[in-house]
Formats: C-alpha cells, sequence, structure tokens
C-alpha cells in the first residue's frame, strides 16, 4: 500500500520506523554517525528527519528507509558479517 507521498503507507511506514529504530539500537552507532554514513550513500534527509523517524514520529519514504538501512547494514555487515535491517520491499504487507 503506497502513501500519498509516494512513500509506505501507513502499515508499512510504521513498520519502517520500527526497522529502523531496532537496528540503530542494536548497533553501536549515534544517530549523528548513522545520518552521515546515510548521507556518504546519497540519503537527503536531514538529521531531525532521521531523529524523528527513530523516535517513531515520522513515516519515511521507502527510499529514505532503503538509504538508512543500507548504511546500517554496512556497520552490521563490518561487525556482525550480516545485514538483519530489512529493506523497504520486505516490509510491504503481503
Amino acid at each position: 500500500m503506497t502513501g500519498v507521498d509516494g512513500g509506505p503507507g501507513p502499515e508499512a511506514s510504521m513498520l519502517s520506523a520500527h526497522a529502523l529504530r531496532a537496528g540503530l539500537a542494536l548497533s553501536d552507532m549515534s544517530i549523528t554517525d548513522l545520518w552521515l554514513a546515510s548521507v556518504a550513500l546519497g540519503a537527503t534527509m536531514t538529521l531531525d528527519d532521521l531523529a524523528a523517524t527513530v523516535a517513531l514520529q515520522r513515516e519515511p519514504a521507502c527510499l529514505e528507509h532503503d538509504m538508512v538501512a543500507a548504511a546500517l547494514n554496512d556497520w552490521f555487515v563490518d561487525h556482525w558479517g550480516r545485514q538483519p535491517v530489512a529493506y523497504s520491499d520486505e516490509l510491504r504487507p503481503p
């Protein structure tokens, strides 16, 4: 289900924010480190947008989610050897 802005619909958006919040909590990254890593991969969200997302106050668009998930998964591959944070297409309801 797609939201009005082309981002995920209501069900997927909360799953997205929860997935990113959980990924950040499992990592040793600060919110600033995660934002910088996301921007390095091409993300355009602000630090305030990312903070609101992981605080479950904002619905990220699919591309935003995927950029942050990629930054988290890069960290996890370096430290754990795997990618535990789901990408937006994996969060869509059936």
